[in-house]
């Protein structure tokens, strides 16, 4: 088969940079000061070519060639910024040390400028955004904002680029309105210059669209999907599977999440993205998690936490410490570091989103040790927080934010926790069938509720929400005992069942009291 003119580049360039480096090793060790002045400069900038083009196909090669590109390019030639650029573009995609990573942007952007080269200071003022993002740094908008205002004097891909960025970073903070108008941006303005469709664009505005509830951008994502892995943007493609399989997760349940997670990963693993494997598999355990597989997750978390945190990536640092606190809580075990370390991390982002996912763990784990009042005070600033239209990590949060404050006894504190979440998508519509369930509870409505949390339960089973689905029987139970209900045994022998599985014994204590109530009832 014909090889495509690109990978004959690639080789080309991958051949030179072999061969000049070797030469440049004989010069060295021969002494030959001459040979060496002459072939450096050509072994570093093959280097830099091959290495470009690796990117995306082969991490560990790209990031081999670059880190030889960077050694050997002085920092007074012109073409040190795009080797700074491309080497931290690779050590982040590596998974190593993004602090490392920002501190090389951070010097290329004021390099680029010095040149006056806005192109490029653009397109590294956009990388150095993810890589805050990572960070958990509060300025990973005002970055990219800022790569934007240098590119928009001449329009073109670079532009192009910046704006699917800022769509990113309009997507993570949980604004999918926003997100979907500044992907339509990318996209028109794309046309307009005559470029290919922006596959990044096109995978954000899909993601979007469905997040709003219009499935329709499903169809988006997969062209984009296409494009992307056609065009030898990894990455991206990456990326773009990773976010797929949250959006499968509201979608169809945790099952359907950790599949998709896992495809993501191995699609990472396979051209060396560290980084991107790391992501996928930490926020697959939240997955895990609602999946009843606690085991798993926090095999999972132990071997991930590390390297996350030796990487300096806060955010999914963060995520995983939450859904530790979350198993911990559950197991009746002391989850207060965990999460207090994640409420931290959500904090410094000054992202409500975040903070509403560093709740889920943090509540729990103050009732766990009677810091009523301290629970109260982060449920009432979560209630308060413009976060309640988000799928992934509010209606995800919901249903344990609503049980604490039916444990504070506060009817005015769950109702507004449930206010204005969409009856959209499948997880919202069964989180707020939790949420109408425990109101009728704590409105001391037994019978009712016992038929709302029944259906809850089925719905969450459907789901493959075992962790709610656990959590619904359990309630049932309870409020079929309250009302002389002989039937409760039923429901709260299923939900003895889930929680040995998972390990939880303080709900296994709970249901045991509950059989006990009920036995007596039938006797």
């Amino acid at each position: 088969m014909e090889a495509k003119a690109g990978e004959r580049v690639e080789d080309l360039a991958e051949v030179l940079a072999y061969h000049t480096g070797e030469a440049l090793t004989l010069a060295e060790a021969t002494g030959d000061t001459t040979l060496q002045a002459t072939v450096t400069p050509r072994a570093a900038r093959y280097a830099l070519l091959a290495g470009e083009r690796a990117l995306g196909l082969d991490t560990d090669k790209a990031l081999g060639l670059l880190d030889s590109a960077r050694a050997l390019t002085p920092d007074t030639d012109p073409s040190f910024p795009l080797v700074l650029l491309r080497w931290a573009d690779a050590d982040m995609q590596a998974g190593r040390q993004q602090r490392d990573a920002a501190a090389a942007l951070a010097q290329a952007v004021g390099l680029f400028q010095a040149q006056g080269d806005l192109l490029h200071a653009g397109e590294t003022l956009s990388l150095l955004s993810t890589v805050h993002w990572y960070l958990g740094e509060s300025d990973s908008l005002a970055l990219v904002e800022q790569a934007v205002a240098l590119l928009e004097p001449s329009p073109g891909p670079g532009l192009v680029a910046a704006i699917a960025q800022v769509a990113n970073n309009r997507m993570v903070s949980g604004a999918p309105r926003e997100a979907v108008a500044a992907a339509e941006r990318a996209l028109t303005l794309s046309d307009q210059l005559g470029l290919s469709v922006p596959g990044r664009a096109l995978g954000i505005r899909g993601l979007n669209r469905c997040t709003l509830g219009d499935l329709d951008g499903l169809t988006d994502t997969e062209q984009a999907l296409r494009l992307l892995v056609a065009d030898g943007k990894g990455r991206d493609a990456a990326v773009l599977m990773h976010n797929l399989a949250i959006t499968r997760g509201y979608l169809e349940g945790p099952a359907a999440a950790v599949a998709a997670f896992e495809e993501a990963c191995l699609f990472a693993q396979a051209r060396g993205l560290t980084e991107m494997a790391q992501v996928a598999s930490a926020i697959s355990v939240g997955a895990l998690v609602q999946a009843g597989r606690f085991d798993e997750a926090l095999t999972q978390t132990d071997l991930l936490l590390p390297m996350l945190h030796a990487s300096s990536n806060r955010l999914a640092e963060a995520e995983l410490l939450v859904y530790h606190a979350v198993v911990l809580v559950e197991r009746g075990q002391d989850a207060s570091e965990p999460a207090e370390q994640a409420l931290q991390i959500a904090r410094d982002t000054g992202e409500p989103i975040h903070l509403a996912n560093a709740v889920w763990g943090r509540v729990p784990a103050l009732l766990a040790t009677g810091d009523t009042a301290a629970a109260r005070t982060l449920l009432d600033e979560v209630a308060n927080a413009p976060t309640h239209d988000d799928p992934e990590f509010y209606a995800r949060a919901l249903t344990a934010l609503a049980r604490a404050a039916h444990t504070l006894d506060d009817p005015d504190l769950l109702a507004r926790l449930a206010a204005d979440v969409p009856d959209t998508l499948p997880v919202q519509q069964h989180a707020l069938a939790t949420v109408h369930a425990i109101q009728t509870e704590q409105a001391g409505d037994h019978a009712q509720a016992a038929v709302l949390h029944a259906d809850a339960a089925s719905r969450w089973e459907q789901f493959t929400a075992v962790l709610e689905r656990a959590h619904a029987l359990l309630a049932q139970g309870r409020c079929l005992t309250r009302t002389g209900d002989p039937a409760a045994d039923q429901p709260l022998r299923r939900a003895r069942d889930l929680f040995e599985q998972m390990g939880a014994r303080p709900r296994l204590q709970e249901c045991d009291t509950l059989i006990s109530q009920a036995s007596k009832l039938s006797s």
